[in-house]
């Protein structure tokens, strides 16, 4: 076990007393009620369009060394018109036409991504949404979590143009009271700005590089079960997979509580401190020692990609330089490059990615041919987003 200082050896003694191991050869993973693999297409397909709406004003390239300002649905009144429409008008048309057991036309993009940032929080969105309707409202039958219009405030439209209603019911005499919600959407888009930042390369577009993923997530629940009060770490790999999941709250909560024997596991992305001998550093070493012991025996074609946590393609690369921002085209896919792009990637890879993943001992980029580039991970801790 690596000599830690401090609250990092504190942290790992505490987790060997009170440690109970389970081996892949006599576990056998539970499947999920959702294919992530698929579903994470789509997301990350959403998470590059709502990183391509600019703001009505873009403000001209920043200096060098200054950053930009996220702008678009991250942050400015644009976001703040989809908060207003979210909680006036789609939350509670969402509730009647799940009553009414009726098809739901998807909202606008920005309501979309305030939907998607919510149920980030799957502990506030579940008393939001039993607070306002007694109940937690999922996805209903038909429609993708990850489904937007492409009108412009579709439903703050059809709100204003009253007595029509959505569902096509009788007349509203007054404007649907606004729902509650508890989380700070404002200060989550800012947070998630970064995100795609993490997952938008071309690892994240490979079928086989997805499969193994959601096999990771399953055994990051898993390992939540033997470990109820650890603070777990995930790769981004596995991070993807649960905001995946998350984007399914019904699901979400059903499979969670079978996997990890009746454990709420609730979904932090507050936890952003990567200072060394910090939370993120200390509890990745302890999610890396733990996931090491857990699954030591796993037996299988992908051996080494499940039997150890750190994964060469999917550890954190960084914050994002400012072309992310400025550009948002080729910020949001790897096939458009810009001049600025390429350079500052290479660059990235040269000084922060190779000498890390050594350190690391993260060994598995070259296991997947094809689908990715390898060697472009750093050895720091995995996402920063956490249980908790």
């Amino acid at each position: 076990m690596p000599q830690l200082e401090g609250r990092a050896s504190r942290a790992l003694f505490n987790v060997a007393q009170r440690l109970k191991l389970f081996h892949l050869d006599t576990f056998t993973l539970p499947s999920l009620s959702v294919n992530l693999s698929a579903a994470a297409m789509e997301h990350r397909q959403f998470l590059q369009a709502v990183h391509k709406c600019r703001p009505a004003m873009t403000p001209a390239l920043a200096e060098p060394g200054v950053r930009m300002s996220p702008g678009g649905l991250y942050a400015g009144p644009a976001l703040e018109n989809a908060i207003m429409e979210y909680k006036s008008v789609w939350l509670n048309d969402l509730h009647l036409m799940l009553q009414a057991k009726k098809s739901v036309q998807a909202p606008n993009l920005g309501v979309a991504w305030v939907w998607h940032l919510h149920k980030l929080d799957p502990t506030a969105y579940a008393r939001d949404c039993h607070a306002a309707f007694g109940y937690l409202l999922g996805v209903p039958d038909g429609l993708s979590p990850f489904a937007f219009s492409p009108q412009k405030s579709t439903w703050l439209r059809q709100a204003q143009a009253q007595p029509a209603r959505v569902d096509g019911t009788s007349a509203i005499k007054e404007e649907p009271a606004h729902v509650n919600v508890t989380s700070n959407i404002m200060e989550c888009a800012k947070r998630q700005s970064t995100f795609l930042w993490q997952v938008r390369w071309e690892e994240y577009e490979c079928p086989e590089f997805l499969n193994i993923a959601e096999e990771r997530y399953v055994q990051f629940l898993a390992l939540k079960k033997s470990n109820p009060n650890t603070f777990l770490v995930p790769t981004y790999d596995i991070d993807l997979m649960w905001h995946t999941h998350l984007a399914f709250p019904c699901e979400y909560r059903e499979d969670c509580l079978a996997i990890t024997g009746g454990q709420e596991f609730p979904h932090d992305d507050t936890v952003n401190d990567r200072s060394s001998g910090g939370k993120l550093e200390t509890q990745a070493e302890v999610t890396r020692i733990l996931w090491g012991q857990a699954y030591k025996n796993v037996d299988s074609r992908r051996g080494l990609v499940l039997r150890q946590w750190a994964k060469e393609d999917a550890m954190y690369m960084g914050e994002p330089p400012s072309w992310y921002f400025s550009h948002r085209e080729a910020g949001a896919e790897r096939s458009k490059e810009t001049p600025l792009q390429k350079s500052d990637s290479e660059d990235r890879r040269l000084k922060s990615g190779r000498k890390k993943v050594a350190e690391t001992g993260a060994g598995c980029g070259g296991f997947f041919g094809g689908c990715g580039s390898g060697g472009r991970s750093d050895g720091g801790s995995g996402s920063g987003k956490s249980d908790g």
